[in-house]
């Protein structure tokens, strides 16, 4: 069995205050790297039906490496290419924790205001192996509450309620862990500018796949860890 269905659930039994203390000492202690390598080498593991892989829409390689289905978790990495930037400020269904394993990563936090006569649209998000479904639900405003910027090594949590869109500026790619927890809703919003307001939600994702699925996880290895 990967190593991280056996270290996971020890944090997952405290709930969202396990996450950040997850994210830090998976790297730290070498589960991560561990867990990634013997991904790699394995037939079965890459081939086990939770090992799934996809181009998401926000422009990044989205990798579900390990889901703990009795607390709901779920361990992914996130490849962003050169100067990749999410295209929407967003919410999510649920609390997690990440890290930079690799290169950096530009987050911006927004205040949203409900106004009929906002300049920006709000949609109900739901999605199903990466197909993402808009649903329409009204105007709004939003105000920029804070810029971060997060270095190799650096983690953070946020909250299923906290707005944001990330940017990846580094002139290398970027690499970052998340853990999601257990889901708080059925579905996420997404704010966009009225002009953009009609771009397709429902567009199929690119999955990644036998060959090629195996190679973006030695690239996880080349970048992150040098392995």
């Amino acid at each position: 069995m990967p190593i991280l269905h056996e270290v996971l659930p020890k944090y997952a039994e405290a709930g969202v205050a396990g996450l950040l203390h997850a994210v830090r000492e998976v790297t730290e202690h070498g589960y991560l790297l561990e867990h990634i390598r013997e991904t790699v080498t394995s037939p079965s593991a890459l081939n086990d039906g939770q090992l799934l892989a996809y181009q998401h829409p926000n422009g990044f390689s989205k990798i579900r490496l390990a889901t703990i289905p009795e607390y709901d978790w779920v361990v992914r990495i996130h490849v962003w290419d050169h100067s990749a930037a999410d295209s929407d400020i967003h919410c999510h269904r649920w609390n997690f924790a990440s890290r930079v394993l690799a290169g950096s990563l530009t987050e911006k936090i927004y205040d949203i205001s409900d106004q009929s006569a906002g300049s920006w649209r709000k949609f109900r998000c739901r999605s199903a192996l990466g197909v993402y479904s808009l649903d329409h639900l009204g105007s709004c405003d939003i105000a920029l509450a804070e810029t971060l910027v997060y270095r190799a090594g650096d983690s953070y949590q946020r909250t299923a309620s906290t707005f944001h869109r990330a940017s990846s500026d580094s002139n290398s790619p970027t690499v970052t862990l998340f853990i999601q927890g257990a889901a708080q809703h059925s579905a996420t919003t997404v704010i966009r500018p009225a002009q953009a307001a009609q771009r397709n939600g429902d567009m199929p994702p690119r999955e990644y796949q036998g060959d090629e699925l195996q190679a973006l996880l030695q690239s996880v290895l080349n970048i992150a860890f040098h392995a």
